[in-house]
């Protein structure tokens, strides 16, 4: 939950490729060593509902009743009535615990949400925090439109990702995925965000075609989630092995470092790709 400071970018003409193979090399074993807690939580782009959905133990809408503190153990219980249970949640009633970090999300008493909390089974509580879903219902528009379509027979599995890097946003950026000698293809939207409905499930390889100007830096957890990474004449490819289950979403959300002055030269886009430029599942 601590923010992760980033390691700046290094722009050389003429050891650009180079330099982004020990940018990567670097993030894997440098990020781990300073990660820092500071005083406002910083999240990277919040999960889609149907991802945040499939990955929580517990998800209800509900009021919060009262908030107990104890100093002590630097904690607070937020105790709530049960308006909905969605998902792992028996009973009319149900505390969460915050530790006093600075990504707790902040409760108040008499309000209604929609929680997505996870289970601590070493101190067998509940918790949420500021970078999920949760929210005040008034808010929740987009999750509650979800639970709707759950409720239909037939829906469909796909893959959504984001390439953003804070207020950066990467625009018609080519995804490829293939399964089985069938290839699907998309472009990220002018927020980043992309989607792939798939019409089977099983295991997919994701092929992100990124501009030279951006690479990947982050914790190793979120490094070790990139199959490969090749650099081309034209794109920084990036390879995700992505296990797609029936009815479900799985998300991509790569760690993204985008150099802010060519990311305004080119307004987001690959300067180095034609906008209808043909793509296979072989070649970048």
């Amino acid at each position: 939950r601590s923010a992760t400071r980033r390691v700046a970018m290094m722009r050389d003409p003429t050891k650009g490729k180079l330099a982004r193979q020990l940018l990567f090399a670097l993030g894997i074993i440098v990020l781990p060593l300073v990660a820092v807690d500071v005083d406002a939580c910083q999240c990277r782009e919040r999960q889609p509902p149907c991802a945040q959905y499939w990955s929580a133990d517990v998800v209800f809408i509900g009021s919060v009743v009262r908030i107990t503190s104890s100093e002590e153990e630097l904690q607070q219980t937020i105790h709530f009535s049960v308006e909905r249970a969605v998902v792992g949640v028996s009973g009319s009633a149900i505390e969460l615990v915050n530790h006093r970090t600075s990504c707790d999300y902040e409760f108040a008493e008499g309000r209604r949400y929609l929680v997505y909390a996870y289970r601590n089974n070493e101190r067998n509580e509940l918790h949420t925090h500021y970078c999920t879903r949760t929210t005040e219902l008034s808010n929740a528009g987009a999750d509650l439109a979800f639970f709707k379509l759950l409720s239909e027979k037939d829906h469909s599995q796909q893959i959504l990702g984001v390439l953003a890097d804070d207020d950066k946003r990467l625009r018609g950026v080519s995804i490829v995925a293939s399964s089985d000698g069938r290839v699907y293809r998309t472009t990220s939207n002018k927020e980043g965000w992309f989607s792939l409905d798939l019409p089977q499930p099983g295991n997919y390889r994701v092929r992100i075609l990124l501009p030279l100007y951006s690479d990947v830096v982050g914790t190793k957890t979120e490094l070790d989630k990139i199959s490969n990474r090749v650099v081309t004449r034209t794109s920084i490819v990036l390879e995700y092995d992505v296990v797609v289950e029936p009815g479900r979403c799985a998300f991509i959300n790569p760690p993204l470092f985008i150099d802010r002055s060519e990311y305004e030269k080119h307004g987001g886009s690959n300067p180095s790709l034609l906008p209808n430029k043909a793509l296979t599942a072989d070649s970048p």
